[in-house]
């Protein structure tokens, strides 16, 4: 009973900064640096089964191009927990798409790296190829049969607890789910839930940890096409800002404090 209201008052503590002032993009990826709607490949001959973010609140020009390479790694190589995909294939169990047929590409995430005045959001296409991006394509990834892709992000000193993730997802037919699970190792993974889709585009978001001193973190999205094929985009990887991050411990550790004497 214990150990239940401590988890409990963290996961509290944690919601209470999710979506609130405050945050920094960690990484994010909008997926318009795949050059053509299905195949794996960013410059039309070469195929690849990892990709640099580029969106990072640590990226000091525009939180936007090359510089926020350093912040974060998709990974579909089987590094990390990952599933092998063969980039080269043409039936490869992972592709970016541009969402058809079905709605339009996704959109109910796109502002999220926009966290602070001057910052821009997905899509920034102008910024992007500015620094030097060679495609910009309107893209999401799908899954057509199941795999598992790892979003790893962080950067050494970031410290900090909080961290929480966002994306815009929907199935192209039927309904699908994207089970997401996280890991501080980038090796041990625990289930933080299953987020069902459905053929209207949503955001889903999802607190990942609150435990301190974390620099590098990895996300695990298990992507299901059984009963209809999932489609997700832009997908942000969020930290406090040092002060809030300072406040949201306090918060967890009186409130684990709390719980710990109604136990007594």
């Amino acid at each position: 009973m214990r150990s239940n209201l401590i988890t409990m008052a963290a996961a509290a503590a944690s919601l209470l900064w999710v979506g609130t002032a405050g945050a920094q993009l960690m990484a994010g990826w909008d997926f318009s640096q795949y050059a053509v709607d299905g195949a794996l490949s960013t410059d039309g001959a070469t195929f690849t089964d990892t990709l640099a973010a580029n969106y990072s609140s640590f990226d000091l020009t525009n939180n936007a191009g090359s510089g926020s390479a350093a912040f974060g790694t998709l990974f579909m190589n089987g590094a990390n927990g990952s599933t092998n995909v063969d980039e080269a294939s043409a039936t490869a169990a992972v592709v970016p798409s541009a969402a058809v047929p079905g709605s339009d590409v996704l959109s109910s995430n796109r502002k999220a790296p926009a966290t602070g005045p001057g910052t821009n959001p997905f899509n920034s296409f102008s910024i992007l190829r500015g620094e030097g991006q060679s495609r910009t394509q309107n893209l999401g990834l799908t899954a057509r049969s199941g795999a598992d892709v790892v979003f790893q992000s962080g950067s050494t000193g970031v410290g900090r607890p909080g961290w929480y993730m966002s994306f815009a997802g929907r199935a192209v037919s039927g309904t699908s789910t994207v089970d997401v699970e996280f890991s501080s190792n980038c090796s041990t993974y625990s289930t933080l839930g299953s987020f069902p889709l459905t053929t209207e585009d949503k955001k889903s978001t999802v607190v990942l940890s609150a435990t301190p001193g974390l620099d590098v973190t990895c996300v695990r999205l298990a992507l299901d096409p059984t009963a209809g094929q999932p489609i997700i985009d832009d997908v942000a990887i969020f930290v406090p800002e040092p002060a809030m991050g300072f406040a949201l411990f306090a918060g967890v550790a009186g409130l684990v404090a709390l719980a710990r004497r109604r136990t007594i």
